[in-house]
């Protein structure tokens, strides 16, 4: 995505934040949205269809089998949602064989903005998530894809919380392991304590950005 489309998406995301969210349908009531083959069209039907799932997710009736033997676990960026991210993904994956899964995180239920509260809670959450895939798929380990923040959460979640032991292999798409800039909003806030105050107390991910500790870090292990 370009500095435009992610400038327009922040100010989009700030705008319904400052809104209530709207009530969601329930996990097993939600619709399942045609593939996308760009993100700004995919980030807009979200925000008109804030339950929307991408075309084979979330399938609790998949059984991983021999040459697909453990479920993926699809794991959104900051300010998405699950159809946003994978629309265009999770429907060629299955395609391909593969038990697909995600799942909104870190934000309101029932709005179309997610991946925005503490990460290490958030870490968690993937964590709780990956239990119940496994509990459903009685697969012994899951596979994760993170795009962005998605790709540093499950660090956190692998390399403190025990998922190690329930992660086979972890691929980060631009993953800000290494931290971010966010247009310099960062090094703002970094001088401007009110102001990194009143945006951490609204949206934590980004005041965490500036504060994960270096050991949760690592690189993912594979097995």
């Amino acid at each position: 995505m370009g500095a435009r489309s992610r400038t327009v998406a922040v100010l989009g995301v700030l705008a319904v934040l400052a809104t209530p969210a709207v009530a969601g349908a329930a996990p097993d009531e939600a619709p399942v949205a045609p593939p996308q083959t760009g993100w700004p069209a995919a980030w807009a039907y979200s925000i008109e269809h804030p339950d929307a799932i991408p075309q084979g997710m979330n399938d609790f009736s998949c059984r991983p089998d021999a040459a697909h033997p453990r479920p993926v676990v699809l794991v959104n960026g900051t300010f998405e949602n699950s159809y946003a991210n994978w629309s265009m993904y999770s429907p060629q994956l299955k395609s391909d064989g593969y038990c697909v899964f995600g799942l909104d995180y870190g934000g309101p239920d029932g709005g179309p903005v997610h991946q925005t509260g503490d990460m290490r809670v958030s870490a968690q959450q993937v964590g709780d998530f990956v239990e119940t895939v496994l509990a459903a798929t009685g697969a012994d380990r899951v596979d994760l894809i993170g795009h962005s923040q998605g790709g540093l959460v499950p660090l956190y979640y692998i390399n403190r919380l025990g998922g190690d032991s329930t992660v086979g292999t972890m691929i980060g798409i631009a993953p800000a392991t290494n931290g971010i800039r966010a247009y310099g909003m960062l090094n703002f806030l970094a001088e401007h304590s009110r102001a990194k105050d009143a945006v951490g107390n609204v949206i934590p991910a980004v005041d965490d950005r500036r504060r994960v500790p270096r050991s949760s870090r690592r690189p993912g292990r594979a097995g």
